[in-house]
């Protein structure tokens, strides 16, 4: 954490300067966490899309639920695709595993 300067001991410019600093150094913590937010996001989707292609599979091939997420793993690295790339094609369709 940054050390606390006592206001009273600096000029206008020199409160004017510091302030300014920690705007910027906010900015950037915000500007981080946002990038932060979006990637928790994609992730979270991510998870949905898997976890609807694991109840189509469930439906489609009678699987238990550990059984689906297992094949859909099992496909993903065979195929050396991202997993939620093949919950998609099982989404769209285009791929029962």
């Amino acid at each position: 954490m940054a050390e606390v300067t006592p206001m009273k001991a600096l000029t206008d410019g020199e409160r004017i300067a510091w302030l300014q600093g920690r705007v910027a150094a906010l900015e950037g913590e915000v500007t981080h966490l946002k990038a932060e937010n979006e990637r928790l996001l994609d992730a979270l989707q991510g998870r949905k899309l898997i976890e609807r292609a694991k109840g189509v599979l469930m439906v489609r091939r009678k699987w238990t639920e550990q059984t689906a997420y297992r094949n859909l793993q099992r496909a993903s690295m065979e195929r050396r695709v991202p997993m939620v790339e093949l919950a998609r094609l099982v989404l769209d369709g285009r791929d029962t595993l």
